[in-house]
């Protein structure tokens, strides 16, 4: 619940649960924290939330892909710098070898490609 929480940025259920002392670096069975979601997802204040509480920065997924990478996969510019003020590691490599630079700007030509693609087609207004 807390994981699916941070993902729809449930706030009140959020903070319950860690006032009540749930903790914040719980993962799911791929090992995303609600930090994780929270990065991927666009919810600033919850990210800010999550990192007061102690969420670990650093913490990997079964992918070892930390907070960072779901933050530049999303496209959360202000997310990415919060992190990184926090200590977060910007040269971090998954287990694809891929840092998160590497993955910003491979999932920009996949957007840039699909809408070149798009471009002349009979549904699309350009």
């Amino acid at each position: 619940m807390f994981l699916k929480a941070a993902a729809e940025n449930q706030e009140a259920l959020i903070d319950k649960y860690l006032t009540d002392g749930g903790d914040p670096n719980a993962h799911d069975k791929l090992h995303r924290t609600a930090l994780h979601w929270a990065c991927l997802k666009g919810h600033r204040q919850l990210v800010s939330t999550l990192l007061a509480a102690g969420a670990a920065v650093e913490a990997r997924d079964l992918l070892d892909r930390t907070p960072v990478f779901w933050a530049c996969r999303g496209g959360h510019l202000d997310i990415l710098k919060l992190l990184l003020n926090q200590g977060a590691q910007v040269n971090a490599q998954d287990k694809a070898s891929l840092t998160p630079a590497q993955l910003a700007r491979d999932w920009q030509r996949g957007v840039r490609e699909a809408l070149q693609a798009h471009v002349g087609h009979p549904r699309t207004r350009c």
